[in-house]
């Protein structure tokens, strides 16, 4: 399982978790100053997460929560991002390895995920293991020269 978030995605979740915070409404230029973003992107993610219900806007206060913020997952940002063009490098949720941790709105996500990891590691034990014919996967088996030539 490749396990990544595109930029959309973590623009998304930038934009709900400003409007999260600020509890009201607030206007695309701000959000996209708060979050040193392009007003464009910001807008064409407002509009994406709006066409699946995660924001509404208000004429002259700008956007919104549409749901509350604990009924909003990650997974219905992803969804909702989909269908803008990906966009810049992926996040690969490399907890422990991740410069961004301290500002990333995805830190909490990151963090269940390498603590999930863990646990699923640890809980395995060769007992288990052993039940199973070994072989190496595919990925690691030695290349001969014959193999690598061809």
């Amino acid at each position: 399982m490749k396990l990544e978030l595109d930029g959309n995605t973590l623009c998304g979740l930038y934009c709900l978790q400003h409007l999260a915070r600020k509890a009201g409404a607030a206007r695309p230029d701000e959000i996209a100053r708060a979050g040193r973003m392009g007003k464009e992107r910001v807008r064409r993610t407002l509009k994406a997460l709006q066409r699946h219900g995660l924001v509404a806007a208000q004429r002259s206060e700008g956007w919104r929560l549409a749901l509350p913020a604990g009924e909003i997952t990650v997974s219905d940002v992803q969804e909702a991002m989909k269908e803008l063009a990906k966009s810049g490098r992926p996040c690969r949720i490399e907890y422990e390895n991740c410069p961004y941790r301290s500002v990333c709105p995805l830190t909490p996500v990151c963090s269940a995920v390498h603590e999930g990891v863990q646990g699923a590691l640890a809980s395995c034990d060769l007992g288990t293991l052993a039940q199973q014919t070994p072989s190496l996967p595919t990925c690691m088996e030695v290349k001969t020269r014959a193999s690598r030539s061809r």
